[in-house]
């Protein structure tokens, strides 16, 4: 997109400054210092965003966010007041945990041990919301334990360790969060050398780098996901073209979702695999950017359209072409 429109993207690793709500303000201050037009920015957490939303206004620079939705409705509605906020990009999250417990309950899973992030953290709590609202049209599921806050990989799998040697009822751990890659991984062999294999499923929600494998140990009972977490912030980076270009989407900030694939056998996950996996694959063709993503060349892209498009895509299979 870069080559298509002249917009020059700046990658600002997380590792520079961190993940905190400090290191969020810190990260649009330098952003807005290095004189850019737009920031794509996946906040820490909500309270972070008044700031944020003052500071790009008083530089005249737009912002949107991604992966996260804004919880707090008096936050929201001051940053919607902004005519520099784009809106935000984010998965369903809500509907991706009910869907994912509706499942597990389906296949006979009734007391949970949940891994997940801090109580602050926006997406953990949707997430949780539609567990919550599954739990009650299930009232047999029980949450027997959670852990929270879990980092490392190391740390996943004692966590899950110590959560089936202190609740040995538990049949089914719960993946609902982490900020490791390898979590899935980590519970599983922690399944496995407690030699519970076959006995305690896991249910977890984004796909992670060998999920396939675990459907084939027979750990990995349900996943739901995107096919690339890069998926959010490039969606996001349209709506910042277009409004850069002079082509704003809408007319008011929306919020577009990304509705997640729900893998629950061998098949589906080896389906999958190639497109969760190869890092190389791109989400359109040019041809198609320019035809369809550009409202300067269409112009009844609207968010409704947008929308259309994104649902539309997660239904579209690996091509040959590298598409």
């Amino acid at each position: 997109m870069e080559k298509l429109t002249g917009i020059e993207f700046v990658d600002m690793a997380d590792a520079e400054f961190g993940s905190s709500n400090e290191a969020s303000v810190y990260y649009v201050e330098y952003a807005i210092n290095e004189g850019v037009d737009g920031i794509l920015l996946s906040p820490s957490s909500d309270q972070i965003l008044p700031t944020v939303c003052r500071l790009c206004q008083d530089a005249g620079v737009y912002w949107g966010i991604y992966f996260r939705s804004i919880e707090d409705e008096e936050i929201r509605e001051e940053c919607e007041s902004s005519p520099y906020y784009i809106g935000n990009i984010c998965e369903d999250e809500e509907n991706m945990g009910y869907n994912i417990t509706k499942e597990a309950a389906d296949m006979g899973y009734q007391k949970l041990g949940i891994i997940s992030t801090v109580q602050w953290d926006t997406t953990g709590q949707r997430r949780e919301q539609g567990i919550q609202k599954a739990m009650k049209e299930y009232p047999e599921i029980k949450i027997l334990a959670e852990v929270r806050d879990v980092f490392s990989t190391e740390d996943v799998y004692k966590n899950t360790k110590s959560l089936l040697t202190a609740y040995p009822e538990i049949d089914c751990i719960f993946l609902v969060a982490s900020k490791s890659g390898e979590a899935q991984q980590s519970i599983a062999k922690a399944i496995r050398d407690l030699g519970k294999n076959g006995e305690v499923g896991m249910a977890a929600i984004d796909f992670m780098r060998g999920f396939s494998e675990l459907f084939d140990s027979e750990c990995l009972e349900s996943v739901i996901g995107l096919p690339q977490l890069t998926i959010d912030p490039y969606y996001l980076a349209i709506k910042m073209i277009n409004t850069l270009k002079g082509y704003p989407i809408e007319e008011k900030c929306s919020t577009q979702t990304v509705p997640g694939i729900m893998v629950t056998s061998k098949k589906e996950a080896r389906q999958l695999k190639k497109i969760v996996e190869d890092e190389n694959l791109v989400f359109f063709s040019e041809e198609y950017i320019e035809k369809h993503l550009f409202k300067w060349n269409n112009p009844e892209l609207d968010e409704q359209e947008f929308q259309k498009i994104i649902n539309q895509n997660q239904r579209l299979k690996y091509s040959k072409s590298g598409n």
